[in-house]
């Protein structure tokens, strides 16, 4: 296989790496959506039905609130330090924060801490995808010279594809499990299962991910992070 064959692979991979972040995203922000009727009840039960959902979508709406922050962050970092590095980042710990969701006490079993509990992995979740969301999307249109329309719309369809995978997982919860459980254990397998999603995205990146070809055409290479990542043996 020719350098040039080679260097074209490597850039698509990169469109394939961002896609699957971007199957991250939509994975845990359909999770949300479709538990939030159940877990409404479990951390604002006190407010009553009407001002338990608005509670809970509040509390949803921090992670959308926060991502602009993740996004200047992230994205500021990416630049001096490189996209691939970031993205490693900002996978896992959106991955982490949304597989973390499943293990909160609920209000009745830690009273206020519960839901503080809940807004800060809220704000994890939110902070991480902000950056995956603006470095990714970067990235991907970055790494080709052709076809970058293309890219850009094959990095979108990993949101679709997250849209499938949660609302495969969630019909087999809901289907298999009977209805008390869905309020015990079965909201919290679907934020579990979105782990696997985080994994496959993250081995694939750190497999396959290469620096986009317009950061290296810039010549921001010479940084104490990259020195250091090298001198440990960290490509």
């Amino acid at each position: 296989m020719s350098h040039g064959v080679k260097t074209q692979l490597g850039s698509w991979r990169n469109v394939v790496g961002s896609m699957l972040g971007w199957g991250l995203d939509a994975y845990d922000f359909v999770a949300y959506a479709f538990v939030a009727p159940i877990i409404a009840p479990l951390f604002f039960g006190q407010l009553g039905h009407l001002g338990s959902m608005l509670a809970t979508l509040a509390a949803f709406s921090v992670s959308l609130a926060v991502r602009p922050l993740g996004g200047v962050f992230f994205g500021n970092l990416a630049d001096r330090v490189g996209r691939r590095h970031v993205l490693y980042v900002t996978m896992l710990g959106a991955g982490l924060s949304s597989f973390l969701m499943g293990f909160l006490p609920t209000y009745a079993q830690a009273g206020i801490l519960a839901i503080v509990l809940l807004i800060i992995l809220r704000f994890a979740v939110g902070f991480f995808l902000g950056g995956e969301y603006s470095s990714s999307g970067v990235m991907a249109v970055e790494s080709v010279i052709k076809g970058r329309g293309l890219a850009s719309g094959i990095m979108q369809a990993g949101f679709d594809i997250g849209i499938f995978g949660v609302t495969f997982t969630y019909t087999l919860v809901a289907t298999y499990l009977p209805q008390s459980a869905l309020s015990t254990i079965g909201w919290r397998i679907v934020f579990w299962s979105g782990i696997v999603t985080t994994i496959i995205g993250w081995l694939f990146r750190r497999r396959f991910l290469t620096e986009s070809f317009e950061w290296e055409r810039a010549e921001k290479v010479s940084t104490p992070y990259r020195f250091y990542s090298r001198s440990i043996g960290y490509p």
